[in-house]
């Protein structure tokens, strides 16, 4: 009786676990949604480099937790592609922005919603 209630007990922390990392995961994706408007949005570099770092950090966030819309390593690993090809764009507009190049950082940060529509089609 004690095995079964400790088998239990292990099933039901797993699925709070996956619950809860799931609902991160959609969480980190809302907040994406909206520093990548402000991102597109800045009317000075200061606040574009703040929300490119902001940006960032959750980007990478996401990168290491799985949807639950993806049920396979193949599909993980392609999702973990799709958030490094747009952490890299982050990267190279945040260039851009630093060489006081605002325009040009915000036309390339705006590649970020393509790449969020590309990807939201293979693993949404």
């Amino acid at each position: 009786m004690n095995k079964l209630k400790q088998l239990l007990s292990v099933a039901i922390i797993g699925l709070a676990v996956a619950t809860v990392s799931n609902a991160n995961v959609r969480a980190e994706m809302n907040q994406m949604k909206g520093v990548a408007s402000a991102l597109t949005n800045a009317n000075d570099v200061a606040t574009f480099q703040k929300a490119a770092k902001e940006l960032r950090d959750l980007a990478v966030q996401s990168a290491e937790k799985k949807p639950s819309s993806i049920d396979n390593d193949a599909d993980f690993k392609g999702y973990q592609e799709g958030m490094k090809e747009f952490i890299a764009v982050i990267d190279e507009a945040d260039k851009l922005a630093q060489e006081g190049n605002l325009d040009a950082a915000k036309t390339t940060a705006k590649r970020l919603f393509d790449i969020r529509n590309e990807y939201h089609k293979k693993y949404k």
